[in-house]
């Protein structure tokens, strides 16, 4: 996932054309989401306390904090999903081309990073 990932955005980073489409700039912040999500999931329990006696729990409240927050913020990754669908429900089913799809760029932004960053600070005060 890591890797693939990788190589979507240095595929898209290389190529000056790609950076002005909306498509590839929403499989972008999929991508950075993947791989966030993918960084700190793989640290499985080491950010954990040590003191909770959890196997290879090395970690500290604070670690273990920082985990579960990028990890609750990698919800963003599907969600970005949702956004792809509704660029090719409206790029296939409305014909809508690549103006009036950067007019409504932000939305396929915003939604996947305001749920993201909202569970994830809520999850913090839980």
């Amino acid at each position: 996932s890591v890797l693939s990932s990788i190589t979507i955005i240095a595929l898209i980073l290389s190529r000056q054309r790609k950076k002005r489409e909306v498509y590839h700039r929403i499989l972008l912040g999929m991508c950075i989401a993947d791989i966030s999500s993918s960084l700190w999931l793989s640290m499985s329990t080491w950010p954990i306390p040590e003191e909770t006696d959890i196997l290879w729990a090395v970690g500290t409240p604070m670690s273990c904090s920082f985990q579960g927050f990028f990890t609750q913020f990698g919800i963003s990754s599907p969600i970005y999903n949702v956004s792809l669908s509704f660029y090719y429900l409206l790029v296939v089913r409305y014909s809508w081309n690549e103006e009036r799809l950067r007019k409504v760029e932000l939305f396929f932004h915003a939604l996947p990073f305001l749920w993201a960053f909202t569970t994830a600070i809520v999850g913090l005060f839980l």
